[in-house]
């Protein structure tokens, strides 16, 4: 019972404004305290349907199917749960004493939630980046890496060979995520008005915007003004130089063309709450997207009305996704940072429906979060490991003896 409306405290600071969902959760708690546990059960079903991958919902579901002898059911949900909190303690739970005393269930949720406590690696050390800065995203092009700070709005270039760093820019705005462009002579930027941006600037000045900077003549060449309030989070582009970013702070993906630049269209992405990472097939034919809160889609960007389909897994809870990354039609490289302990992971899927989940790298000894990624073919996949979002205060402000050098790590594919 403690559990249960502990988490549910969290729930209720999370919602805001999410009046339905809400107000499901306290008549699920209304009915639950009047021992209705079939109500109790029926009004967390329902409040599933509007969010399909909250976990105090899914929590209290699996509680409720303990409570009215489905344990099978509840064997399932608990499972979901531990994929994304390895660390909950559900059998200390009264809710849960008939399920765990009276079936061979206990086990094999005990096994999941160590396989998804255990540390792995497989990828190697690649770069290290001084502390001083909070690196988001990177970028390789020949020997440099070119990543985006979040402090002071920095874009660094950092030299494989020589090991040193250098600012290249600096924007009156937090720096997000990075692409080159399709002929490696240029790299486009994303710029938003972020709490944790540290530079001098005005308001007129931190107007969300994409920036082109030659990196052969070091120099802005090209500036797109965005929307109000757009943070774009993360970006791809495809062969002919269109350019997809998906926006977090309104559930939509802009369409740049950069050949001429200017934003050419704007996919909305109607079923989203936070769009993070973004990803193309080589054909150019569909996006796949990470929403951090309802899990992953893909858009066929062929179709005329460009409706998302919605992956689904049984066993595996798909939220707190921030980069990601396609490998193949099967297969796409996934950032989970929103997830305890947080981790790479490799999902397997057939038709959007998930097949299985591999760790790659998993409860890594830093205290930063991994945030995104590059893939080339000839090199492997680079990614950023302890990025410092977690080391700001509530207002926002570093807490710079925390912050920790910004270690990338290399994981080589196929190999």
């Amino acid at each position: 019972m403690k559990h249960i409306l502990w988490i549910g405290l969290v729930l209720v600071a999370f919602l805001g404004q999410a009046q339905d969902l809400n107000s499901l959760y306290k008549q699920s708690m209304e009915a639950y305290k009047n021992k209705d546990f079939q109500k109790f059960k029926a009004l967390n079903q329902e409040a599933l349907t509007i969010h399909p991958s909250q976990p105090t919902i899914l929590y209290n579901l699996a509680a409720s199917y303990s409570l009215t002898g489905d344990a099978q059911s509840a064997k399932s949900i608990l499972q979901q749960l531990l994929s994304w909190n390895a660390l909950v303690e559900f059998e200390k739970d009264a809710d849960f004493e008939a399920m765990v005393a009276a079936s061979d269930l206990l086990p094999e949720l005990q096994q999941v939630s160590k396989t998804f406590q255990t540390p792995k690696t497989t990828s190697e050390d690649y770069a290290e980046i001084d502390a001083q800065y909070h690196i988001e995203d990177l970028v390789q092009v020949g020997s440099t890496l070119y990543m985006t700070d979040i402090r002071e709005g920095r874009l660094i270039a950092y030299d494989l060979n020589t090991k040193q760093s250098e600012v290249l820019l600096k924007l009156p705005g937090a720096l997000l995520t990075i692409v080159s462009d399709t002929f490696h002579k240029s790299v486009w930027v994303s710029m938003a008005a972020l709490p944790q941006f540290q530079g001098i600037s005005n308001e007129k000045e931190q107007k969300a915007r994409l920036v082109e900077f030659d990196i052969t003549k070091k120099e802005i060449i090209t500036e797109i003004t965005l929307p109000d309030k757009a943070v774009v989070g993360s970006m791809v582009m495809d062969q002919q130089g269109r350019l997809y970013a998906s926006n977090s702070g309104k559930p939509e993906i802009f369409v740049i063309d950069t050949r001429k630049k200017e934003l050419i269209e704007t996919i909305a992405v109607p079923d989203a709450k936070n769009l993070q990472g973004i990803t193309l097939d080589p054909n150019n034919e569909c996006l796949y997207v990470a929403d951090y809160i309802k899990g992953i889609c893909k858009i066929n960007i062929k179709d005329t009305d460009k409706t998302p389909v919605w992956m689904h897994s049984s066993q595996y809870l798909l939220k707190g996704i921030d980069g990601l990354t396609y490998l193949d039609e099967k297969t796409l490289l996934s950032i989970q940072n929103n997830t305890t302990p947080k981790r790479l992971i490799k999902i397997n899927h057939d038709e959007m429906r998930v097949v299985d989940v591999l760790l790659l790298d998993n409860a890594l000894p830093v205290s930063g979060e991994p945030t995104n990624g590059s893939y080339d073919p000839e090199i492997g996949f680079m990614y950023i490991t302890n990025s410092q979002w977690p080391h700001y205060d509530k207002e926002a402000q570093p807490i710079l003896d925390q912050w920790e050098p910004q270690k990338i790590r290399l994981l080589k594919l196929g190999k």
